[in-house]
């Protein structure tokens, strides 16, 4: 199972980012063999053209079961699940908190695309 992270920096003690497509860097880890491998995300991270899709793409590519980041736009979140990713926000701390919190069964699939659409559905 592979799970790509959306993170501030490139190692596992790097901060989570708070948004999937406005991340530094994308993190695939893979749960069985404990490696994983780092994507610079910052080419085009300020083009607002197809940004999120093509992280989409990318996270379809590398094979990715599931996304963690702490958000990201409905776009984005229809494009994932379209490819069968599951998609998990509002994760916090550093990469390797988020993956611990994952494998412990912490963090759930979302439903909707952010944490306000949540709490109003609530």
């Amino acid at each position: 199972m592979k799970v790509l992270l959306a993170a501030d920096g490139e190692l596992m003690n790097s901060t989570m980012s708070e948004c999937l497509v406005r991340a530094r860097y994308l993190i695939l880890f893979d749960i069985e063999t404990g490696e994983y491998q780092v994507w610079d995300n910052t080419k085009n991270m300020d083009s607002e053209s197809e940004t999120g899709i093509q992280r989409a793409d990318l996270a379809s590519r590398l094979k990715a079961d599931y996304v963690i980041a702490g958000h990201c736009g409905e776009k984005v979140f229809q494009r994932l699940q379209g490819y069968g990713i599951q998609v998990i926000l509002g994760a916090d701390g550093t990469v390797a908190e988020a993956l611990e919190k994952f494998k412990a069964g912490k963090l759930l699939p979302s439903v909707v695309p952010s944490l306000q659409q949540i709490m109003v559905l609530v």
